[in-house]
């Protein structure tokens, strides 16, 4: 429900639980697996107010609430767009599912539970593998040992009198000008191969495309590939050129993967000066920068007002009135405009209502599940059914908007038989 943002961790570490909690009843929180790196690399952090493994069970405590999802890998999405199988770069989640189509030409995609999301969950009761320990240790020396000043460095060493640029806007311009050159487009593929560390079965089916098309703009052949392309060259062109916006800081290549998910999110909510100054130009006209500060304001007005609300309001599925000004803005720009009172209410279905779709359901899933894999974006025209599976907590929020946790309202029953 709602507008989908996606949150760096500068972000969702400004969060309350409270917050996160009307975070995800108002958004459909997208979660790039940066993050979950991200927070991962806590276990082997040196910190002082708490111990690695409870700072990151807060931060997992924070996510998968309810509407939220972990879009496919970006290095996964790239290998499908230079195939041909192109992602939608339309502000929604792409995720990975089993599709069929059913002798009525119902379009049906179930999707798994993801280990990404399995991981989230163990982390919330504080359980984490052996190999999750090493993976920790990994992502947090290479990110202490990359020399980014290094790198500078031999981008640099045979040029001079190199000028200056002076804003991300006129930086983009100069990559354009150098990956839009048609004559260099094999030589943009190559680089890109490399960059992404594209298995050599996808290079050659990549090749042979651009080969069939007459060697025109990989823009117009894998358009979400040659994004991530975009974004790369900006940051190497950036470090070329000394730009201060880009800069040596070690998180920056880090926070750089942020970008690759971009096109997944109607808005993406940031505290980090990098992205501050790097995202704009990359963003849509139908896409937000949101600073972390201001939709941690507005939550917090929800999570003040919610006491004070009728049940029919809570009921409403639009913000409350009372709400910071930046989240009744999202929904404003992204959601169908507020109707009159009393017709906001999220439909309900009756028992009998639920039987007859469950029982339409059960036949889908089992065709499904025999299905081939493929991407598709959360709000696909061409599907009927999008089947989720995932865990559900009596401590998240209820699936039905109430505003309660799933133990005190539709689950309840379930929690007193805990």
């Amino acid at each position: 429900m709602g507008p989908t943002l996606i949150l760096d961790k500068s972000a969702l570490q400004s969060l309350s639980k409270i917050e996160s909690f009307y975070l995800h009843r108002y958004f459909i929180v997208n979660i790039p697996p940066v993050l979950i790196m991200e927070i991962l690399a806590d276990l082997k952090k040196d910190d002082t107010r708490a111990t690695p493994p409870k700072l990151v069970s807060e931060f997992a405590g924070k996510l998968l609430l309810g509407d939220g999802c972990v879009n496919g890998h970006y290095q996964e999405l790239i290998r499908q767009s230079l195939v041909g199988n192109e992602p939608k770069m339309d502000g929604q989640p792409v995720l990975q599912g089993k599709t069929v189509r059913t002798s009525d030409g119902e379009h049906v995609i179930l999707m798994e539970e993801t280990a990404e999301e399995k991981a989230i969950q163990r982390w919330k009761d504080g359980r984490f593998e052996d190999s999750e320990e090493i993976l920790a240790e990994g992502w947090r020396s290479i990110t202490r040992t990359m020399d980014i000043e290094a790198i500078q460095r031999a981008l640099r060493k045979d040029f001079h009198n190199i000028p200056e640029i002076g804003s991300p806007s006129a930086l983009l311009s100069a990559v354009d000008n150098l990956l839009g050159d048609i004559s260099a487009q094999v030589a943009v593929l190559s680089w890109m191969l490399v960059e992404y560390g594209i298995e050599s079965n996808i290079a050659s089916k990549a090749a042979q495309r651009l080969q069939l098309c007459g060697y025109k703009s990989l823009g117009e052949l894998a358009p979400y590939a040659y994004y991530c392309m975009r974004v790369s060259v900006l940051y190497y062109l950036g470090l070329f050129y000394r730009c201060p916006f880009v800069g040596t800081r070690k998180t920056n290549r880090v926070d750089l993967e942020y970008l690759f998910y971009l096109p997944f999110c109607n808005a993406f909510v940031s505290n980090d000066n990098f992205h501050k100054s790097v995202v704009e130009p990359f963003l849509r006209s139908d896409q937000l920068f949101v600073h972390g500060e201001d939709l941690k304001r507005g939550l917090a007005a929800v999570a003040d007002q919610w006491s004070k609300l009728t049940e029919a309001q809570r009921k409403d599925s639009w913000p409350p009135d009372q709400s910071g000004p930046i989240i009744l803005a999202l929904w404003g720009q992204f959601c169908r405009p507020r109707q009159p009172e009393g017709k906001n209410h999220i439909p309900s279905m009756t028992e009998d209502e639920q039987r007859e779709l469950l029982g339409r359901l059960r036949p889908l899933i089992e065709k499904a599940q025999s299905g081939t894999e493929q991407i598709a974006s959360v709000q696909d025209d061409d599907v009927q059914f999008m089947i989720r599976r995932r865990s559900y907590r009596l401590e998240d929020p209820c699936m039905c908007g109430s505003g309660l946790t799933a133990g005190e309202c539709c689950l309840k029953d379930l929690g007193r038989g805990r």
